[in-house]
Parts: C-alpha cells; sequence; structure tokens
C-alpha cells in the first residue's frame, strides 16, 4: 500500500492545476511553467500510485476515452527523465483566442523527434498516444484539464482494489 493515499494524490494534482488556472493571464511565462511542471508531476505519480494499487496501468485507463493522455504523460515523463522543460517550449498566445487565453504566453509541448532521445526503448503504444496528444491539442494547459477525469476514474479503481484487499464489503 501507498503511504499516501491516491486521493490525497488527486487532491495535490488539482490545487498544482488551480495554480496552473491562476497564472494563464500572465505575461510571465515561468509562473505558468513552474505551475505546469508541479501539476505534471502530481499526475504521474498519481498515475504510479492508482497503477500500483489495481496491478497495471492499462487495467484502470485503457477503456477511458482521454486516457490517452495518461499513457502519453508517461512516455513524455520517460523520455525527459522528469525535466520537463525538455518536452516543453513557451510560445506567445495570439490575441483573438478565447477570452481566458488572449495574450501573454503559453506552453505547448514539444514534437516528438523534439524531445531527448530514448535511453530506454519505450511501448509504441505511448509513443504514439504522445504523438496523437500533440496533433490534437499543443498546448499543455489542456491536456492537464483533459486528464482529471480519468485520474479521478483511477483514483476510484485504486478506491475499490484497497477495500477489496482489506477484506472490507465490496458492496457485493
Amino acid at each position: 500500500m501507498d503511504p499516501v493515499p491516491a486521493d490525497k494524490l488527486l487532491q495535490g494534482f488539482l490545487q498544482a492545476r488551480w495554480r496552473v488556472d491562476r497564472a494563464l493571464p500572465s505575461e510571465e511565462p515561468w509562473q505558468l511553467f513552474f505551475s505546469l511542471f508541479e501539476t505534471l508531476n502530481w499526475a504521474t505519480a498519481l498515475d504510479a500510485a492508482i497503477s500500483r494499487a489495481v496491478g497495471g496501468r492499462a487495467k484502470w485507463w485503457k477503456d477511458d476515452e482521454q486516457g490517452y493522455l495518461v499513457s502519453a504523460l508517461g512516455y513524455a515523463r520517460n523520455r525527459v527523465h522528469h525535466q520537463w522543460a525538455h518536452a516543453l517550449r513557451a510560445r506567445r498566445r495570439p490575441n483573438g483566442g478565447l477570452p481566458l487565453f488572449e495574450g501573454g504566453f503559453t506552453w505547448i509541448w514539444r514534437d516528438l523527434d523534439e524531445l531527448p532521445r530514448e535511453n530506454r526503448r519505450s511501448a509504441r503504444e505511448d509513443m504514439d498516444a504522445y504523438a496523437y496528444m500533440v496533433r490534437q491539442e499543443p498546448r499543455v494547459v489542456y491536456a492537464l484539464h483533459d486528464i482529471e477525469s480519468t485520474l479521478r476514474t483511477g483514483v476510484y479503481a485504486a478506491r475499490d482494489a484497497h477495500y477489496d484487499t482489506q477484506g472490507l464489503p465490496d458492496g457485493t
């Protein structure tokens, strides 16, 4: 069992993502980067905790519509060895976008060929998930918003797995 329950890790992710939202209207790209860096680390830590609780990654996110994001973030983390700056780049947001995102800077995912060279073989599925994520929406903040429901589902699965292994009623 993990020393920190998955639901507490989810709270950390949500608080960090709130800081991302607060940093969005800034002309200062680094404030947003700090919050993105923190939120990405919470997301991958939560993925690992859920995975351990339910006995394997694919068992908890495979059927989720946004589940590919879990795979994509894991792939990016492994390629950059937790140094998220190697996976992201700043871009000035054009005026005329959504009101919340006008002006200022945003951070986008680097293309697959811009990531550091791999030290180990990654699963082709994870690499494809990363490339798909970048094509769908290159802005990092959207991936973090979209992955929230998947992580919540994983926390529920982890909680259920914990109760089942503790001999507590499983609802049957």
